[in-house]
């Protein structure tokens, strides 16, 4: 009975760290596999939010962190660079103001609920910097990495961007459930019209040995700061390698 309660424990532990990628959404008629020269955008920014669930909703809290200084993005782009390099994959290095996107990219979202279908109808104002991009980079596709939407769903089942659970946190369900997470949609753009040609939502959970909650990141000791960022590295190394070799290219 012992190693039969032993084993489920471990059984659930490996459950809830399982990756939840979603489906691939083939939203054009493009030969995704013709890709062969890709150039990677990333609008994950450098902070966290974290999110704590009470009994009640006016038990929930909510923050965000300021910049960490974890290199967060740079540590996305890196992952998903070293695997399209091991699949063969001509990876083709930009040069973008991340941050001056990341504001337009949040001015273009507005409220919540949009599904990805077009390019020009969710990523609209960074549009003129990825033609400028288009057009002075020899490139097949871009890979744009952008905050996704963890565990909540617009009417139809479709995903939705801008409410939620965003890039990368941290979630605590009633003091009994802390988990880090990482939620990002990986989506391949047409450097040749600009449309999305398909895209993959990444969302895992990583449970964190620690089940406290914190009502901001220094109220974590040192050593679960360094907990919080280790499994940021795994959910990114596991999620966005395995989101990418979902979208067929």
């Amino acid at each position: 009975m012992r190693h039969y309660l032993k084993a489920c424990a471990v059984f659930l532990v490996l459950l809830i760290a399982t990756a939840c990628t979603g489906p691939t959404w083939q939203l054009s008629d493009y030969d995704v596999s013709s890709v062969r020269s890709v150039g990677i955008v990333s609008l994950l920014g450098e902070t966290l939010e974290a999110n704590y669930v009470g009994v009640w909703a006016f038990g929930n809290e909510y923050w965000e962190s300021g910049k960490l200084g974890w290199n967060l993005n740079a540590m996305s782009v890196a992952t998903v660079e070293k695997y399209l390099a091991g699949q063969g994959f001509t990876v083709i290095p930009l040069s973008y103001d991340r941050a001056s996107m990341w504001k337009e990219y949040l001015e273009g979202q507005g409220s919540y609920g949009f599904r990805l279908t077009e390019f020009s109808s969710t990523f609209g104002l960074i549009e003129p910097e990825l033609v400028r991009l288009s057009q002075s980079t020899d490139l097949d596709a871009f890979l744009v990495l952008t905050p996704g939407h963890e565990g909540r769903h617009c009417s139809g089942g479709e995903p939705c961007i801008g409410y939620g659970d965003r890039g990368y946190g941290v979630h605590n369900r009633l003091g009994i459930q802390h988990n880090a997470y990482i939620s990002v949609m990986v989506s391949l753009v047409s450097a040749k019209d600009l449309k999305i040609m398909a895209n993959v939502p990444a969302n895992q959970h990583w449970p964190l040995s620690f089940k406290r909650w914190a009502a901001s990141l220094d109220g974590y000791s040192e050593q679960e700061r360094a907990e919080i960022r280790a499994a940021f590295e795994e959910l990114a190394a596991s999620g966005l390698r395995e989101a990418v070799g979902h979208l067929g290219i």
